[in-house]
């Protein structure tokens, strides 16, 4: 998958979310939900490539070991089963976002160099820094997005 490629599903689930929050009461548990939705599903599917592409060919040109995947794979299994969750299920069960994201580049950093370096790569090659700034742009639109509620008037005698 390129970048262009994956900046695409994201605009379209950016693109649905808009939608469901146009179609919704302006409140502010729609657009949380929305982004809730929207990180989940950018942030699980880096960290998801990320264990997918630890494959030997990638192990041997980040000088990754074995041992090395079976300590990331056992360091990591409750942030993977998440991610699975929050990508098979269509919503953020596992409540993945930016900062669990952020926790989870920065453990793999100081546990493993060399895998960090992998996902660094990853990174850049789903264009992480375009898809970002999609996602801000989103969360900014989203906040004004919604139907005003109209209550109506009470009579009091």
């Amino acid at each position: 998958m390129t970048k262009n490629d994956f900046l695409s599903q994201l605009n379209f689930i950016i693109k649905e979310a808009k939608r469901m929050v146009s179609e919704s009461p302006k409140v502010d548990v729609v657009s949380e939900l929305a982004i809730s939705i929207v990180e989940g599903f950018f942030y699980s599917n880096l960290i998801s490539n990320f264990r997918r592409n630890l494959t030997r060919e990638n192990l041997n040109e980040f000088k990754i070991t074995k041992n090395d995947v079976t300590n990331i794979e056992k360091e990591f299994k409750t942030i993977f089963k998440r991610c699975n969750q929050t990508i098979k299920g269509g919503s953020n069960e596992g409540e993945i976002d930016t900062k669990v994201y952020q926790e989870f580049t920065e453990k793999l950093n100081d546990i493993n160099k060399n895998a960090y370096n992998l996902l660094l790569e990853i990174e850049k090659i789903m264009g992480i820094s375009s898809c970002r700034k999609s996602i801000l742009q989103f969360k900014k639109e989203v906040k004004s997005l919604g139907k005003e509620l109209k209550l109506p008037e009470l009579l009091f005698e």
